[in-house]
């Protein structure tokens, strides 16, 4: 990225970068990271990645913070078995292509506004802290099969367009107030140890919470259910459940 200017991005550290080498009048100055000419960064983005992992690389696959709020990724990116030991903020990037966190281990994440315009993978993946999706939008087949949600897990406003898979996800406190299921989503077998909030949910296809346990506090109200809801052998902990 050798160009004097500076990224336009929010208090992006970043050089501007422009593959012409001419900047239009009108044309805001972006890094490579948060650049939106997709098709022609591609190359050197996967060399500027490299370098910038570098800096927060522990060992291997272990890294201290990555900041990566605004980031635009133009290929497939693979974080599977990754350790993020300090925050890992991907608030308002935009994944092009397909996206794995699979057994990944996050201290504490922001994912809000995010957008993952191909296949998700958070399989196994474990939240050591908080968690935020507040408005991230999963326009393919997500998956979050067998991961751990050990504090706060927040998805509130967020729409999965299709598939969407806890099955086996186990949770502390879950927010999923006014998310959109847009197809099937499904919670089963999946664990709610703390507050389960379905609050003003609309699931689109059908929702499938069987074998599916609420221990604390548990709020579909307002939800709509457009196909079926299956709650076959659900269990509640709780004595407050609330559906309206």
């Amino acid at each position: 990225m050798n160009n004097s200017m500076e990224c336009s991005f929010d208090k992006c550290p970043h050089p501007a970068w422009n593959p012409r080498g001419i900047l239009l009048a009108r044309q805001k100055p972006f890094c490579v990271f948060h650049s939106p000419l997709i098709n022609r960064k591609r190359s050197e983005f996967a060399a500027e990645w490299e370098s910038f992992l570098t800096v927060s690389r522990i060992v291997d696959r272990s890294y201290d913070p990555l900041h990566c709020r605004g980031f635009i990724f133009p290929v497939s990116m693979d974080f599977s078995g990754a350790i993020l030991a300090e925050e890992a903020d991907f608030s308002g990037a935009i994944f092009s292509e397909g996206v794995s966190f699979a057994r990944a281990h996050f201290t504490r994440c922001d994912f809000t506004g995010t957008r993952f315009a191909g296949e998700v993978v958070f399989d196994e993946s474990i939240f050591f802290g908080s968690c935020q999706f507040t408005g991230a939008q999963f326009l393919r087949k997500t998956g979050f099969t067998h991961t751990r949600f050990m504090r706060d897990a927040v998805f509130t406003h967020s729409v999965f367009r299709h598939h969407a898979d806890f099955t086996n996800a186990v949770f502390d406190n879950a927010t999923f107030h006014s998310a959109h299921f847009q197809e099937t989503v499904e919670f089963t077998d999946a664990r709610f140890e703390g507050d389960a909030d379905f609050s003003g949910v609309r699931f689109g296809g059908n929702a499938f919470f069987n074998d599916t346990l609420f221990s604390g506090r548990t709020i579909f109200e307002d939800s709509r259910f457009s196909q079926y809801g299956f709650f076959s052998d659900v269990s509640f902990s709780e004595t407050q459940v609330t559906f309206h």
